[in-house]
């Protein structure tokens, strides 16, 4: 059975950044990009204040029918997100909807030997790394008038604050084995490295 290791944790917890590093350092390694509102989009700024119900039902879709897609002939397979885009569902959606969302994610692991991997970082944290990005993105946008951008921070940063709690819900709902390794603290150089030596560790376990 095909292993499922599914990298997840709240925004600016490293999830990206890990694949990212992974896919450099074992290119024979068989991965799955999260599914995103600038994959389906296309807009590199569209970021989640700006994301509506309809666009997140749309993420939602496409990224479970990557999960069904993905092949059972692999040994193992590293996928960003995935079932935990159910803390969007319940920021964006109504609850029913959400849970409906979340059992057609649970169907689409059939086949699959999934395990957790999650990067708990602190929303303090989450916004000292987020927050360059996002002044990037609003000079991107013409704003460059302080109140204006003053208003606008706050706003992604309240996002950040209001998620994190779902994130936390989403990790105790998930039924599959699971770990957490924090990182709020860390070098990025030291969590890389740590969450490299982790992964390759469950390679070799049986999950369930």
């Amino acid at each position: 059975m095909t292993k499922l290791i599914i990298i997840a944790g709240p925004q600016s917890s490293g999830k990206t950044t890990t694949l990212n590093y992974l896919k450099k350092k074992h290119p024979e390694w068989h991965f799955v990009d999260e599914v995103n509102p600038a994959s389906i989009t296309g807009k590199k700024d569209f970021g989640a204040l700006n994301t509506s119900a309809q666009l997140e039902r749309k993420i939602i879709e496409e990224d479970i029918k990557n999960i069904e897609k993905i092949s059972r002939g692999h040994k193992f397979v590293l996928l960003e997100c995935g079932i935990f885009h159910y803390a969007y569902a319940r920021y964006f959606l109504y609850k029913k909807i959400a849970d409906e969302f979340f059992q057609k994610y649970l169907g689409a692991h059939h086949g699959l030997d999934p395990f957790v991997l999650f990067i708990h970082t602190k929303p303090d944290a989450s916004w000292e790394r987020r927050k360059g990005k996002y002044v990037k993105r609003l000079k991107n946008k013409g704003i460059s008038e302080p109140d204006i951008m003053e208003k606008h921070l706050t706003k992604y940063r309240e996002m950040i604050e209001t998620l994190y709690p779902f994130w936390l819900d989403c990790y105790k709902k998930v039924p599959f084995p699971k770990m957490t390794i924090p990182n709020t603290v860390k070098s990025k150089g030291v969590f890389l490295k740590e969450a490299d030596k982790v992964i390759q560790s469950l390679l070799y376990r049986k999950f369930s």
